[in-house]
């Protein structure tokens, strides 16, 4: 508001240095031709920016992503079951097909095979499945599921945080827009009631009713009224582009914004105000869940020490080659897995998940302790806000009344043109103020319902988890 406030400033004492003849007004540029103005409430406003906020979208998406993976963890539960299809020929088989001499002319086995099976190898062609169910791993695989579940609700309270960021945003967008167009239209009435007087002064002057200082003033006035005027207009036009941008809109849209009746005061103390955003902020959820999954993958990490029991089979039949393997074939067995020693690396990683658990709980205090200073805040923000309505309410009215009382004296001629200006000018500050105070108000209010996690801002999580 200083700009708006310095226009005004130097009147008295430029005003003597001014030509009696006043200078000509730059031509204004046309404007450029523009959409339809579409009429547009608050709510429609809402829903538009939902709907094409790429913000959005991108939380979603993440959000459905981070349900993709409690599936993946958790399909360590179900029967792993694979289709195999096998071909092979021994060095003394692929000869034999050539017309070449015999390698070994007994069977294949292979010393250095990597490992501790069978080394003897026999031309066949088999087809089979081999099967495997996991009996227990002692809690590994159930807590890394559940840490999967924790952090896919912590993403869906991201993707709700970000609806009610881009909520906020144009919400404040809106009443930005709604500031500008009322700044606007105190500058057209100020540029209208100036260039009447401007123009009763010039009458009056050419009649030697008043002097030319007079009308070097009144000119001065209405210059400085007409520059008011291009800055609000061109705020106007900034803030449009603002709000069309959180409609997620490329180019610059103008509606017809519907005026939106002002909000109540503020209900509930601090303490309840706190409360209630620690309870239902998205931040402080998300972190709560990814603060559990922390803690789940600590207790997986643990479980990793303990044996790992799976129950393997296979069937199918050698449908070709060595006769010794012609035929049907199934096999079933049990394996248990227990590491005994690797190098420290299953210790490390839960002294890591351990540590990684303590940083998410430190992490939830600070953002608690941030979402309690923010309510703070933004409660004597708000409050503030309405109490200037009310003085800013008094002093226009009182601003009012001193230009009636300076227009009669002037036009009586009992005070000077000096004295006017000024009464002119209180009075153009008190409407600015009041304009300002009042959507400064509404804007503080959605603020406060943000911080505090007002119903309004609440969006139900767009992820469903499957159920085990």
């Amino acid at each position: 508001m200083k700009r708006f406030f310095a226009l005004f400033l130097g009147i008295a004492c430029t005003a003597g240095a001014q030509s009696p003849k006043s200078q000509p007004a730059p031509a204004s540029p046309h404007p450029k031709q523009s959409a339809p103005v579409v009429q547009l409430d608050l709510i429609k406003a809402e829903t538009i920016a939902l709907q094409q906020s790429p913000t959005v979208f991108a939380a979603q998406y993440k959000a459905l992503a981070a349900q993709q993976v409690v599936r993946e963890v958790r399909s360590a539960f179900y029967p792993q079951i694979t289709a195999e299809f096998s071909a092979v020929a021994t060095g003394d088989d692929i000869a034999d097909h050539l017309g070449w001499n015999k390698f070994t002319n007994q069977d294949t086995r292979i010393g250095a095979s990597g490992g501790l099976n069978n080394p003897t190898v026999l031309s066949r062609q088999a087809n089979g499945i081999l099967f495997s169910q996991l009996l227990t791993d002692f809690g590994r695989t159930w807590n890394l599921t559940a840490a999967s579940k924790s952090l896919a609700l912590s993403e869906a309270q991201r993707s709700a945080l970000a609806r009610a960021k881009v909520t906020l945003l144009v919400d404040r967008a809106y009443f930005a827009a709604q500031e500008a167009q009322a700044l606007l239209r105190v500058a057209d009435e100020t540029v209208m009631a100036r260039q009447l007087l401007a123009d009763q002064v010039g009458a009056l002057a050419k009649s030697e009713l008043k002097s030319e200082l007079d009308v070097s003033f009144a000119r001065v006035s209405l210059d400085e009224a007409k520059l008011l005027r291009l800055e609000a207009q061109n705020r106007v036009n900034a803030a449009f582009a603002d709000l069309s941008n959180a409609l997620g809109y490329r180019e610059p849209h103008r509606f017809a914004l519907v005026p939106v009746p002002q909000f109540a005061p503020p209900k509930g103390n601090l303490a309840d105000s706190i409360a209630q955003a620690l309870a239902t902020r998205p931040e402080a959820l998300a972190l709560r869940h990814e603060r559990d999954a922390a803690r789940r993958i600590a207790s997986a990490e643990r479980a990793a020490h303990y044996p790992k029991v799976t129950l393997i089979g296979a069937a199918g039949r050698g449908t070709a080659g060595d006769p010794r393997v012609e035929g049907d074939y199934a096999a079933a067995g049990v394996n248990v897995e227990l590491p005994i020693f690797t190098g420290f690396r299953l210790s490390a990683r839960a002294k890591e998940a351990a540590l990684q658990a303590q940083t998410a709980e430190q992490s939830l205090q600070e953002i608690e302790n941030l979402i309690a200073k923010d309510v703070e805040v933004a409660l004597l923000t708000t409050t503030n806000s309405s109490d200037k309505i009310v003085v800013t309410a008094s002093l226009l009215n009182n601003a009012d009344q001193a230009y009636d009382l300076a227009q009669a004296k002037y036009n009586a001629g009992i005070t000077s043109v000096v004295e006017f200006s000024q009464a002119q000018l209180f009075k153009l500050q008190a409407q600015i103020n009041h304009t300002t105070a009042t959507y400064e108000y509404q804007i503080n209010r959605l603020v406060l319902d943000f911080q505090i996690g007002a119903s309004k801002f609440q969006q139900p999580p767009s992820v469903i988890l499957p159920s085990r």
